[in-house]
C-alpha cells in the first residue's frame, strides 16, 4: 500500500512524494522458494552433483558456497549462542555458611 504526499513548495510547485504504510506480518512475502534444486541460486550455474546445500535452504556451487558470497540471510551467531547455551549449564558453587 502506497500513499502519496503532494508538498507545496511555495510559488506554484509542488512536489510528489510517495510514503510506504508499514504492512502487517500476514502481508509481507515469505522468502522465495528454490525450486531447481540443479541451478545455483546465486548465478544459477549447473551444480550437478557437487551441490552445496545451506542453511538458508538454497543449493550453491563451490563459488557461493560460503555465507559471506552469497548475502545468507541465517543467523548463525544466535544458533550457536543457543547452542553453547544449551550444551553449557551455569556452574554455580554452594553457599558457605559462615562461622
Amino acid at each position: 500500500f502506497e500513499k502519496k504526499k503532494i508538498i507545496n513548495l511555495g510559488e506554484g510547485d509542488t512536489k510528489e512524494t510517495q510514503t510506504l504504510t508499514t504492512s502487517t506480518p500476514a502481508e509481507t512475502p515469505s522468502k522465495p522458494i528454490q525450486e531447481r534444486k540443479d541451478r545455483c541460486w546465486k548465478c544459477s550455474k549447473k551444480v550437478g552433483l557437487l551441490n552445496f546445500t545451506c542453511r538458508c535452504d538454497y543449493v550453491f556451487c563451490s563459488e557461493h558456497r560460503y555465507a559471506e558470497a552469497h548475502a545468507c540471510t541465517f543467523d548463525y551467531k544466535t544458533e550457536q549462542r543457543n547452542l553453547l547455551k544449551d550444551q553449557n549449564p551455569t556452574v554455580k558453587a554452594d553457599k558457605l555458611n559462615r562461622i
